[in-house]
């Protein structure tokens, strides 16, 4: 039993991750893809990092740089390293298909159902 699960490995549910780590709460991180990145790693190869906007910095390093790069290898390699760097529990692929009450908890604990 884990303390916290996070659905989806993006900007946010790895943010949600390292501070859940620094915290010590027993967690993983739950992603559908097959590596890091998320949606970015679908982007059109002509979108550049000097294109990109809304991208972030996660917690204790900085976003990537603009560049003329592509944005769909150089944001997944970013998640990627972060993911390794800071030994996050990053699980996948996992689909979460649906998250509920234990019925015999009555709300005090969640389950959820998934495939791999």
């Amino acid at each position: 039993m884990l303390d916290a699960i996070v659905v989806g490995a993006g900007q946010a549910g790895l943010a949600a991750s390292f501070h859940l780590r620094a915290l010590g709460i027993d967690h993983v991180v739950l992603d559908a893809e097959d590596g890091p990145g998320g949606a970015w790693r679908h982007r059109w190869d002509s979108l550049t990092m000097r294109d990109v906007h809304g991208v972030a910095d996660l917690p204790g390093e900085p976003a990537p740089p603009r560049s003329s790069e592509r944005a769909n290898l150089v944001i997944p390699g970013y998640f990627g390293a972060y993911e390794a760097r800071h030994g996050l529990p990053v699980r996948r692929p996992v689909r979460v298909l649906r998250v509920e009450d234990d019925p015999m908890e009555r709300g005090a604990r969640m389950v959820g159902r998934s495939c791999a």
